[in-house]
């Protein structure tokens, strides 16, 4: 064999072992992520399979067969479905789809895209699944969970709202702590009158104890007077009004947990609107405070549109909310990173986020008496982390508060 043959068989040996190795090693990476994966032709023939699920069948079983000469038809029309579209369309196709195994219903997550030669023609279909059963599982109890107590929430809020108003209503019946005061003075002294009154007449014997008794009266009188009873129903008010803002927060929640737990690379979502109808939401709501927007706008980021406007909400709100100044000023900034990626960034001319506050959030660990500034601060992190990246805090020269989201885009 000459030189030149025996190094092209030494190559194309080194190429086998090397394609065998990554083969193994991507059967590998498959089986520890729980992945199905398949190859089929254009007459949706499979040319390639690793099936990692219950009931799986092996890549020389399936090599050359349809769907519908593999599994029962529950299985193989969606997936064929599927896979027809891809065929139908050139575009990627993602379901969720439901499936009956021996070991009971499985929920998996389908993605197939086109295969295509070098001149881009489609020459087949590949298709990964994943198990997001016990995901899906989690997710329902969660959600039954969490609507359980945002309903419960709502009927006590209710409940308190209906006693503020039957103590407002009892307001007209009882007397003004002015008089109130009167009448204790004018017992007091009498009192004083009965304490130098003559030992021998009698008159402390047989007054005192009613006299007492009527101190005692008006005391308790006064614990209920118009202005106690008033800020009685204004302190359940208040209460009501942030068991009420709980409620919200657990609604905006549901719409996080509800959705998925990375940013979708396909769908986009253009920022202007959403960040005009943020600010429209909170200056309707806080009418002193000025809230303006700057930096290119004109721009769509990788996040649902539900998601984004719950996190630059849920910023803007606190801004506003925990600002002690007169005027409370709030702008919502557009910056691109190196990376290509978005700071939304919420800018305040409040105090300043505390350090504790800002390292519950940066920690992500919740303690016990580390509350931080409420929920609105975990939503914004949530939606920031499952959209490009995690939350950001820094600080004004002036002292406010810079919290920035990071939102992926599809040139980064």
């Amino acid at each position: 064999m000459s030189n030149n043959k025996q190094h092209e068989h030494t190559d194309a040996t080194e190429k086998s072992k090397a394609l065998e190795r990554a083969e193994q090693h991507l059967t590998l990476v498959l089986k520890l992520a729980d992945v199905t994966a398949a190859r089929v032709d254009t007459n949706l023939r499979h040319t390639w399979l690793n099936d990692q699920g219950p009931d799986s069948i092996s890549e020389a079983e399936a090599v050359g067969k349809r769907d519908d000469e593999l599994f029962p038809p529950d299985i193989a029309e969606p997936t064929l479905e599927l896979k027809k579209a891809v065929l139908d369309t050139g575009d990627p196709v993602t379901r969720t789809v439901t499936f009956q195994k021996s070991a009971g219903d499985r929920i998996y997550r389908i993605r197939a895209e086109p295969m295509r030669d070098s001149e881009g023609n489609i020459e087949g279909v590949m298709q990964a699944a994943v198990d997001i059963t016990q995901e899906q599982r989690q997710q329902q109890q969660l959600n039954v969970a969490t609507r359980m107590l945002r309903h419960n929430l709502r009927n006590k809020v209710t409940t308190l709202l209906g006693q503020a108003e039957l103590l407002d209503n009892h307001l007209s019946n009882l007397p003004d702590s002015d008089k109130l005061c009167k009448i204790q003075d004018v017992l007091e002294t009498l009192d004083k009158e009965l304490q130098t009154a003559d030992a021998d007449s009698g008159l402390t014997f047989d007054i005192e104890p009613q006299l007492v008794e009527a101190r005692q009266l008006v005391q308790d009188m006064s614990d209920l007077s118009k202005s106690n009873v008033s800020e009685m129903s204004q302190t359940i008010r208040r209460v009501t009004d942030r068991l009420y803002d709980v409620t919200e927060k657990v609604d905006s929640f549901l719409v996080l947990a509800d959705s998925r737990t990375y940013y979708d690379k396909t769908a986009e979502t253009e920022l202007q609107p959403i960040l005009e109808a943020v600010k429209d939401e909170v200056t309707q709501a806080h009418p002193d405070a000025e809230v303006s927007i700057e930096g290119d706008i004109q721009t769509t980021v990788l996040a649902p549109s539900n998601e984004l406007r719950i996190g630059l909400h849920e910023l803007v709100e606190n801004a506003i909310v925990h600002n002690d100044q007169i005027k409370p000023t709030v702008k919502i900034r557009i910056r691109t990173q190196d990376t290509g990626r978005i700071l939304a960034q919420v800018v305040d001319n409040g105090p300043g986020l505390p350090a504790h506050e800002a390292r519950v959030i940066e920690e992500a660990a919740e303690a016990p008496l580390e509350h931080g500034s409420g929920m609105g601060l975990w939503l914004a992190q949530w939606v920031s982390h499952k959209n490009g990246g995690p939350l950001q805090i820094d600080y004004t020269d002036q002292g406010g508060t810079v919290v920035s989201l990071t939102l992926a885009t599809g040139s980064d």
